[in-house]
């Protein structure tokens, strides 16, 4: 890969663009902030070699698989605190959004 350079002022500096992407994914927001902030190392290793979207996207994916296991192995141990949705919803929606916060 051939990395191109800019000149500023007296320093040349790698002219590092990302791939355009859209951060509407949790997860995916969550790790460009912690790699920006706690790991640059990586954060610029990733840039360079124009493997940030790949490494996002397994990100977002592993959180969501790990999210939904979660939930439904919760589910299954507090089967019987779960409202009934035929005659309570609005407490099933309860239950249910504090699930996944909880999650």
């Amino acid at each position: 890969m051939k990395i191109n350079y800019k000149q500023v002022g007296d320093v040349q500096l790698p002219d590092l663009q990302m791939e355009k992407i859209t951060l509407t994914e949790m997860y995916m927001k969550a790790r460009m902030k912690y790699l920006e902030e706690d790991k640059p190392d990586l954060y610029f290793k990733l840039l360079t070699q124009n493997q940030m979207n790949n490494h996002l996207k397994e990100i977002q994916q592993e959180a969501e698989e790990l999210e939904e296991l979660l939930m439904n192995q919760m589910l299954e141990s507090e089967k019987n605190l779960i409202p009934d949705k035929a005659t309570a919803q609005m407490e099933w929606v309860g239950y249910m959004n504090n699930l996944k916060n909880r999650v």
